[in-house]
């Protein structure tokens, strides 16, 4: 039978933070970090792009455990 294993908390952490980034990327470019707006898309192109690359950092360190 398949035996159920403890999920990694740091991959877990990982997706999160992602989902926080992906999700909110342009609230976060919009109050948080206040590019010219010239660059905002930019910005929030790259924090999207950040949040991605967690996900699947995350992703990758949960199904490395098992």
């Amino acid at each position: 039978m398949l035996e159920l294993k403890q999920i990694d908390p740091v991959g877990m952490v990982l997706m999160l933070l992602g989902g926080i980034l992906g999700y909110g990327g342009r609230w976060i470019v919009a109050h948080a970090i206040k590019p010219p707006p010239e660059q905002e898309m930019k910005w929030t192109v790259a924090i999207k792009l950040a949040g991605l690359i967690l996900v699947i950092l995350g992703t990758f360190k949960i199904l490395y455990t098992f």
